[in-house]
């Protein structure tokens, strides 16, 4: 039995040290395939399991103890492991697979350039989904900035509610930016939740904030563009921004009939 204990020694050593790699490295790369992953961690452990518990059990008392003692350790670890998966990684892994849904539809929405006043159906599953996905997991900033861009999107369904869905646009946006604040998209969901609840001013330092992050997004001059366009004294600057935005991205969709708008306007008689 002496080899037997030595090679289940040995085995569970390895395998113990792969496990607790594996386990760091679950912690850090969190789009991994959880169930998959799940079972290799299983089946390692069962192998090990194998060879450390055989059938005989030994005569000696204090290895009895021993293994014994090892045993309810080893449960424990488990029972640990499969509350940690049921209570916290489960619920994050159902609340990213909800935002990524949502923001494929988002994404698909926009790049197709439709009507959102006629996308009321399809919006109200996009923020129920973002919605879940908050309630899970209260920490992931970019589903608090997916369901800002869903506040803003809903306005144009309930034009009479801007104001209010400004209001809670902002605030998405802002529970995104508590958690990370070098993202240039959360400071433009912000700034954009601001511009619709009238506050132009505090909305145009998010806008610069997000330039500064990320002057080479297309997206950051056309919201840039955008909210100077709202005051009339600005077309000009305005302009100038939806030029340099269709410089980085000729193609870009929204650009397009904004910078038409603002060039339309500037060529009319004071």
């Amino acid at each position: 039995m002496g080899w037997r204990c030595a090679r289940a020694q040995g085995l569970a050593g390895a395998a113990f040290t792969g496990l607790l790699a594996f386990a760091l490295h679950l912690l850090v790369d969190f789009d991994l395939k959880i169930p998959a992953l799940a079972m290799i961690f299983a089946t390692v452990a069962a192998l090990v399991t194998r060879e450390a518990w055989p059938r005989e059990e030994p005569q000696d008392t204090g290895a009895g103890t021993a293994r014994r003692a090892t045993r309810a350790a080893s449960l424990c670890a488990a029972a640990s492991v499969l509350g940690f998966t049921i209570l916290w990684v489960i619920p994050r892994y159902r609340a990213d697979e909800l935002r990524r849904s949502a923001s494929e539809k988002i994404d698909g929405m926009v790049r197709s350039g439709a009507d959102m006043s006629g996308k009321r159906g399809d919006l109200e599953v996009i923020r129920a989904q973002l919605d879940a996905a908050v309630e899970l997991d209260p920490s992931d900033a970019q589903a608090w900035c997916d369901r800002a861009f869903a506040d803003s999107l809903w306005a144009f369904v309930d034009p009479p509610g801007s104001r209010e869905l400004g209001t809670e646009a902002a605030y998405d946006a802002g529970r995104a930016l508590r958690l990370c604040q070098v993202i240039a998209e959360f400071w433009i969901r912000r700034g954009v939740g601001l511009d619709m609840e009238g506050r132009w001013l505090k909305a145009g330092d998010c806008f610069v904030r997000a330039l500064e992050l990320a002057p080479a997004r297309p997206d950051c001059w056309y919201y840039q563009a955008y909210h100077l366009s709202l005051v009339p004294a600005e077309t000009r600057h305005a302009l100038e921004a939806a030029d340099h935005c269709l410089r980085l991205d000729p193609d870009f969709r929204l650009a397009q009939p904004l910078r038409q708008r603002l060039a339309a306007r500037l060529q009319q008689p004071p």
